[in-house]
């Protein structure tokens, strides 16, 4: 079978794999032909690539080399700017990036598409997966939150976007039929999978000399841990850079508050329970420290629901990450409840 974009499906192409969508529902099972129509209900659940099948190669799946140039179009359309900008904007409790902050990721883009072999491998993890294209981003929006909630200068901070960028690039290097793989990975695949790190540095010190070392240092040791716990070669303390310990936190946050077909998500409150117990095991206390007061765990905007039944919109942050300002939405209330200082109400889950 091979994996290949929505817009150059041809029509009765046969899938190769079912296809479901963000929370796991099936809207095409295996063996559907594709219609136009078909590939216009797709696009509107956010479905950018299928597997379809190919001659009698049975369950391998192919590389996507024909693609790539398709890829290369597609992100150079994109305003990754203003996507960027609209992630850190939505991940930090401060009203907007600061001008810093958007004047690094103008010049962390300029470098991804002023580098047309560093922009290839960007693409090709779109080619993976849009899971890891899109955690890519997220990851880099966030670490942007962090780094400048520690105070980084402009240009730490750069380096710091543009490691969190690429962080996962090494993935390119592993086999798509583990990286695409639907439900766990069994130990093997993970072992594989393991790899990336290491494959990642190699490919950006192979491709190019000026991608700054920080940056590099991202992509080889985002999954070590403050313990030596992680992997690839179980560094620990202050052998790991400062950038790599926030991409490190900022990787798992986003990994773990989203759902997977073998998982459910964490809730953001799960998930900043879990960092407020990992100082100085997973990651460095004053990294925790900045997470845990730089990030939103509940975005502006948000729809929640509270301890009490009511739901109500997020309309502004406060002192603590989970205890936002809201405003029922019940007969459009115009009251503003402050959940800080108030015991007897939280917020009980996230609708969106």
């Amino acid at each position: 079978m091979r994996k290949i974009f929505i817009d150059l499906v041809k029509d009765d192409d046969v899938l190769a794999l079912p296809v479901e969508d963000a929370n796991g529902n099936i809207l095409l099972a295996k063996g559907s032909k594709i219609k136009q129509s078909t590939k216009d209900k797709l696009s509107k659940h956010g479905i950018t690539t299928v597997y379809i099948k190919e001659g009698n190669n049975g369950d391998n799946i192919e590389p996507l080399e024909g693609n790539r140039d398709e890829a290369l179009k597609m992100l150079k359309r994109q305003p990754l700017e203003e996507i960027l900008i609209s992630r850190i904007n939505n991940y930090s409790r401060n009203d907007n990036a600061s001008p810093i902050v958007k004047k690094v990721v103008e010049d962390i883009i300029f470098t991804l598409k002023n580098k047309n072999t560093l922009l290839v491998h960007f693409a090709h993890l779109r080619l993976i997966d849009n899971y890891t294209y899109e955690h890519s981003l997220d990851v880099c929006a966030l670490s942007l939150v962090i780094g400048e909630r520690l105070r980084l200068t402009r240009t730490s901070l750069y380096q710091l976007g543009l490691g969190a960028l690429l962080h996962d690039v090494g993935k390119t290097k592993v086999s798509i039929s583990i990286t695409s793989k639907q439900g766990k990975l069994t130990d093997k695949e993970f072992e594989r999978v393991k790899e990336h790190p290491l494959l990642g540095f190699q490919l950006l010190k192979d491709f190019d000399n000026n991608i700054p070392l920080p940056s590099c240092q991202v992509v080889l040791q985002h999954h070590e841990r403050y313990s030596g716990t992680g992997y690839p070669r179980g560094l620990k303390g202050e052998k790991i850079s400062k950038l790599s310990y926030i991409v490190g936190i900022c990787d798992m946050y986003t990994a773990i508050t989203a759902k997977r077909s073998y998982r459910e998500a964490f809730s953001p409150k799960e998930a900043i329970e879990l960092f407020m117990g990992t100082c100085n095991y997973l990651f460095p206390t004053q990294v925790v420290e900045a997470f845990l007061e730089g990030v939103a765990a509940y975005p502006n905007g948000s729809v929640v629901k509270l301890s009490n039944g009511l739901i109500a919109k997020v309309i502004m942050q406060d002192t603590l990450a989970l205890k936002p300002i809201v405003k029922p939405l019940k007969y459009n209330s115009e009251t503003e409840i402050r959940l800080v200082g108030n015991e007897s109400l939280d917020i009980e889950c996230l609708y969106e």
